[in-house]
């Protein structure tokens, strides 16, 4: 006969007993955190989160994925997430990425078009993953994060930016931007033009280079110091092209210095060399007209003077 277990056995099998109760009770709390855990990330998160199952079908649809594409839970359960959400050309897309991720294989985040209930487009990035378990495909889950607003502002600026390109290019006075130390970083079409320049010629290099020798000194001690110092500068200097022609510019440079960079000149200038030369001209013919008024009123004196002395002659001859 089996010996009867004692009062201490069966108290010691009472403690093992709720010992192990409490520690499984311990697993099925953890558990429950983990789920609502879980849930509450599935149903908060800002991107559409989507699970389905081994034939693409949906399972679970998150509150995000509704505010997307317009669908409701109910609606969008048990559909084929293809039909849902592709049309056109993104059908084949869709189709190549869900055998893609349904053969085991994760999407990289990626950036495509799809469509809500209302038919309108919605850029989205999207990725996806298959759900493996004990080594057997279940089905996949797949992530869409709405940048329509994002992709809006991006190509506002795309156009902002060409805008402005094509007033820089377009323009006919000289526009120019230099680095603190006076290079050039960046000059339109007609700066090229009248320094008889390409751009990556003049790129990186200071005006200097494009001076005389003796100019150089200046360049710093007239232009960038004063610049630096008081924030703008003007001026006219002389300029040499490729030939060795001369030409004059009028420039007016200020310094910029904003919240976020590093400070840079910014600057427009203007070919002035045929007014210079017009000016010129016009006060070497007024120099001249004024050496032949000089001329003609020596002249008109030399005549009254002769006349005069001629009276005198004639008196005294007489």
């Amino acid at each position: 006969m089996s010996e009867k277990p004692t009062y201490e056995a069966l108290e010691q099998r009472v403690k093992e007993l709720e010992k192990e109760k409490g520690k499984n009770t311990r697993i099925e709390e953890e558990f429950v955190k983990r789920q609502k855990y879980l849930e509450s990330v599935f149903h908060n998160a800002p991107s559409a989160i989507i699970t389905l199952d081994s034939s693409h079908r949906v399972l679970n649809w998150n509150p995000s994925a509704q505010k997307i594409f317009g669908y409701t839970s109910d609606e969008a359960r048990g559909k084929n997430l293809d039909d849902l959400v592709s049309r056109s050309e993104a059908k084949q897309e869709a189709s190549d990425n869900t055998l893609k991720v349904l053969s085991g294989q994760s999407l990289k985040p990626v950036e495509s078009v799809r469509y809500r209930k209302d038919g309108t487009s919605v850029q989205v990035i999207l990725s996806g993953a298959p759900i493996i378990i004990d080594n057997v495909l279940k089905g996949a889950v797949a992530l869409y994060t709405d940048i329509s607003e994002k992709k809006l502002t991006e190509n506002r600026l795309i156009k902002s930016e060409q805008r402005f390109r094509d007033l820089f290019n377009g323009i006919s006075d000289l526009i120019y931007t230099q680095d603190f130390e006076g290079c050039f970083t960046s000059v339109n079409p007609a700066m090229c033009k009248a320094l008889d320049h390409r751009e990556d010629e003049l790129i990186g290099r200071p005006p200097s280079d494009f001076m005389k020798p003796e100019f150089m000194p200046a360049f710093k001690s007239e232009y960038l110091e004063p610049l630096k110092k008081h924030g703008h500068n003007e001026g006219t200097t002389i300029y040499f092209k490729k030939n060795g022609e001369k030409i004059y510019i009028e420039y007016r440079s200020v310094l910029v210095r904003p919240e976020d960079g590093e400070p840079f000149i910014s600057g427009t200038g203007r070919d002035i060399t045929e007014r210079i030369l017009s000016e010129r001209t016009v006060a070497k013919l007024q120099e001249q007209i004024i050496q032949s008024k000089k001329m003609e009123f020596i002249a008109t004196l030399t005549g009254g003077i002769a006349h005069d002395f001629n009276n005198i002659l004639y008196i005294i001859l007489g």
